[in-house]
């Protein structure tokens, strides 16, 4: 089997073929809930894509909403991978308290 590859380095785009006899494509897990009292409250996310964004953005949405300024609300991120580092960035700079949790 061959695939058209694209590249585009320091010299410059470039396409050639790649040749493989299995290809797997490993797109990722479900995220890890563990099974402790009270994962299912409300307020408690687990982030794999944009639907899971927007409920998080509209739960802040909604806490604002009622009266509580983003600097009085805590957040607590797990996982110090690329997504959760990202998180704690757009969070930081909407002006939130977060404790990262690797």
């Amino acid at each position: 089997i061959h695939e058209n590859v694209g590249e585009n380095g320091n010299g410059g785009p470039k396409e050639y073929q790649e040749s493989y006899d299995e290809l797997i494509l490993a797109v990722g897990a479900a995220p890890f809930k563990p099974p402790i009292p009270g994962i299912e409250r409300p307020g408690l996310f687990s982030l794999r894509n944009l639907q899971d964004m927007d409920a998080i953005a509209q739960w802040i949405d909604h806490k604002a909403e009622s009266g509580m300024p983003m600097g009085d609300m805590h957040f607590v991120v797990a996982g110090a991978g690329f997504v959760g580092l990202e998180m704690v960035e757009q969070l930081v700079h909407r002006g939130a308290n977060v404790t990262l949790v690797e």
